[in-house]
């Protein structure tokens, strides 16, 4: 990688334009099916339960969805660990001549 290239990156994430943890939506033909779903079992759970009951459901997703959160955090951060000593490895390989 060019060394300005590697400065943009750098400058992007200090400067908050580079934001790793965000992704686009993945607008697949099963994502749309999957979300639809999600919707509409929603709804039909709105209809049915108390909005007590249903308000508690919220609160399980929300959990479901910051345990999912950190599981991804986790992933990120092992994937980016590997990548640096990876680099790490192929820099020594370099400097002794392989």
């Amino acid at each position: 990688m060019k060394k300005d290239a590697a400065d943009s990156i750098l400058k992007a994430l200090f400067y908050g334009k580079l934001k790793p943890y965000e992704r686009r939506a993945a607008l697949s033909p099963e994502r749309v099916e999957i979300e639809s779903k999600i919707r509409t079992g929603k709804g039909f759970f709105k209809e049915i339960l108390s909005s007590n009951d249903f308000q508690r459901l919220e609160a399980m997703e929300d959990l479901y969805t910051q345990a999912s959160e950190d599981d991804e955090y986790l992933a990120f951060s092992h994937g980016f660990s590997m990548g640096a000593l990876l680099m790490l490895e192929i820099s020594a390989c370099r400097d002794i001549g392989i």
